[in-house]
């Protein structure tokens, strides 16, 4: 059975814009710095942010979305992304009880505090407070049910008005805790990150530089050893569900990874090592050959209007993976990494040549995000007809399809919308979808695309 014992606390706000991404950023950095293993989650689909944490903690990222997990499966997303590392930390999205349901908890940073029974930490804007602080975070710390706020950083604090004292003065009298940290406001050398989700442009590309300084601004104002007590009086959570047991290595997978391509949820591709991949990075960007001894490639969502050009230069590796796929090798796609695989693609300057295995040319739309819901209709690597899951879709791309191609995966319309048809599969082996599916609301789905690239090259 499946538990969580590790280590953790959730970095959520008082209110959304109180700069907790930036110190989340930091921390991650501080303690790595440390020798500390710390693992990262997001709560939501924020990929781009899951993607710098990636970075820094050198772990795939999950992402905890109740809008597209169930709370069994976040409770297994928790403990499979905690295995092995000393602490998790849990990035926050929002107010700490901000949900996208108006009058309940759906969704929020609280919900899933409860849920994985995780202390949380409270960042609050300090910008024009006085004493007035301490009710206001004891009023949160008062409304938390199900999970407890063991700490407080106050964030961007005015140093002319010897604001330390004044906050401690303020804490000590309401009965608090004193602040983990008061973090006067800071500025970067470098730009500070807008981590959007997009395929229009890379914004996840930051300078070493900007790590540095945010894990400086960590270490000289926050307590961390007081910070890691609080993660340590985390209950241990028992996971009811069962889950199969993680596999060896059986295959090798290679995966797009480099400026233009990353997008993608970072669970999928932990589930897919937890069921026996071995992930192999390449650069269809750079490279003239794939990885050897692959069963299969996993093309990520994709930044095809800043890199398109140098994508349509690199004719080698477009007919490496042309002739991957048709001796038969695991090709699947999502997003902007589906476009590439097109007969061409808008870019810029007008159409660029893609790969050229699905028919049909790929032009890019105005970005508009919502979750998606999808089944199966046929037989394919994600498995059997009739298997269910969920996700996001930017809509950034659509196919204007120069011949008919195979689709064997229909996605629910809310309202009176009809039901669209996707999942492009030219070939038994590939399949290619513009949305970015959530292996985490289907585990089995990663499951068979291991199995199906194992059937093409087995390790050992």
């Amino acid at each position: 059975m499946l538990s969580i014992s590790t280590p953790r606390f959730i970095l959520s706000g008082s209110s959304s814009g109180v700069g907790k991404t930036l110190l989340g950023i930091g921390l991650a950095h501080e303690l790595r710095r440390r020798g500390v293993s710390v693992s990262c989650a997001v709560v939501g689909s924020n990929l781009v942010q899951a993607i710098v944490y990636r970075r820094i903690s050198g772990r795939y990222v999950r992402c905890f979305d109740a809008n597209i997990l169930s709370s069994s499966q976040m409770l297994i997303a928790a403990s499979t992304s905690s295995l092995g590392a000393d602490l998790l930390m849990i990035q926050g999205n929002g107010g700490l009880y901000d949900s996208v349901h108006p009058g309940s908890l759906f969704a929020s940073d609280a919900e899933i505090a409860a849920l994985t029974k995780t202390p949380a930490i409270i960042v609050v804007d300090a910008r024009g407070f006085g004493t007035s602080i301490a009710p206001m975070v004891k009023g949160l710390i008062d409304a938390a049910r199900g999970f407890n706020v063991r700490g407080s950083i106050l964030n961007r604090a005015d140093e002319s008005r010897k604001s330390e004292e004044v906050y401690s003065a303020g804490f000590d009298m309401y009965g608090l805790t004193p602040p983990l940290a008061v973090v006067p406001e800071f500025a970067l050398e470098s730009d500070p990150p807008v981590l959007r989700i997009s395929q229009e442009k890379n914004t996840s590309s930051f300078p070493l530089n900007l790590f540095i300084e945010l894990g400086n601004a960590i270490r000289s104002n926050v307590d961390i050893d007081a910070l890691v007590k609080i993660a340590q009086q985390a209950e241990r959570v028992e996971v009811k569900e069962s889950f199969p047991k993680p596999s060896g290595r059986r295959t090798k997978i290679a995966l797009s990874d480099d400026s233009c391509f990353s997008l993608c949820f970072q669970d999928n591709l932990d589930l897919m090592r937890y069921f026996g991949a071995e992930i192999v990075s390449f650069s269809p960007l750079a490279d003239s050959s794939l990885p050897k001894d692959i069963g299969g490639i996993y093309f990520t969502g994709a930044y095809l209007s800043e890199y398109g050009e140098e994508l349509a230069a690199n004719e080698t590796i477009k007919q490496k993976i042309k002739d991957f796929a048709r001796s038969g090798g695991l090709i699947y796609s999502e997003g902007a990494g589906t476009a590439y695989l097109c007969k061409d693609f808008s870019g810029p300057n007008g159409s660029l040549p893609g790969v050229g295995l699905i028919n049909g040319s790929a032009v890019c739309s105005p970005a508009r995000l919502s979750y998606t819901e999808a089944v199966t209709m046929e037989e394919s690597i994600y498995g059997r007809a009739g298997l269910i899951f969920k996700g996001i879709n930017t809509y950034e791309w659509r196919i204007i399809e120069s011949k008919p191609n195979i689709k064997v995966v229909r996605f629910a319309k809310g309202g009176d919308e009809k039901s669209s048809y996707e999942g492009y599969s030219p070939g038994a082996q590939m399949l290619s979808t513009l949305s970015f599916p959530h292996f985490g609301s289907n585990p089995a789905i990663a499951k068979n695309i291991i199995d199906a690239a194992e059937v093409v090259k087995k390790l050992g």
